[in-house]
């Protein structure tokens, strides 16, 4: 884990504490997380972070394309955006979308670090929750779907230069599960994914300099 590893975490405009769950769990394990809201944030913003955390809370009209180029890992939660950023394609309920009264995945590649481990259907939430989902390009990783809609993805990835929808990914870039409520009800087994694809986005991050 890279533990002090500058995070930015981008959130919506109007957002109450408990959708700020992931941020206070990134801070609780020793990232430095900065957050801005989505009408404020531009690409220089996140230019020298190591990591940029996309919530589902965002007004996906407002993010558009703004951070689609960005040479900085991104793990994105709103689905609405995977097609902006080239994760997915462009069709709603097809390329990507919501699923409701969700509460557990299907591990489908056990072996790559992003799935903690895991194997098998697992479950995320203590309730069913809506959670997002997509269908990448062939070159993608795709880690984790839903229990019973194998073809849509809950989780999955592509490294830097693998070939995304419409371009070349410019650095590590992660759909994920997350709707904007949903880390105040994840499991253990959740925390463990959000964990993977937070440290394995970080495994291509510069190491820091020593301030003199």
């Amino acid at each position: 884990q890279e533990f002090g590893a500058d995070i930015l975490f981008i959130t919506g405009a109007y957002i109450t504490s408990r959708h700020l769950a992931n941020q206070k769990y990134l801070d609780s394990n020793g990232y430095s997380v900065t957050v801005m809201k989505d009408r404020e944030a531009q690409p220089a913003d996140a230019i020298d972070k190591d990591l940029l955390i996309i919530s589902e809370s965002v007004y996906s009209r407002k993010v558009n394309t703004t951070f689609r180029n960005l040479p900085v890992p991104i793990i994105v939660s709103e689905p609405w955006l995977f097609d902006d950023m080239g994760l997915t394609g462009q069709l709603h309920t097809v390329d990507f979308g919501r699923s409701k009264r969700q509460f557990a995945v299907t591990i489908t590649n056990p072996n790559h670090p992003l799935a903690a481990s895991l194997d098998g259907t697992v479950s995320i939430s203590y309730r069913r929750r809506t959670i997002g989902w997509g269908v990448p390009s062939a070159s993608a990783m795709t880690i984790a779907s839903l229990e019973n809609e194998p073809d849509k993805y809950a989780i999955f990835a592509y490294n830097k230069g693998d070939e995304m929808v419409e371009l070349t990914a410019p650095e590590k870039r992660i759909g994920i599960f997350l709707r904007r409520n949903t880390a105040t009800r994840l499991t253990a087994e959740g925390w463990a994914l959000f964990d993977a694809a937070v440290s394995w986005a970080l495994e291509s991050a510069p190491p820091k300099q020593d301030q003199a």
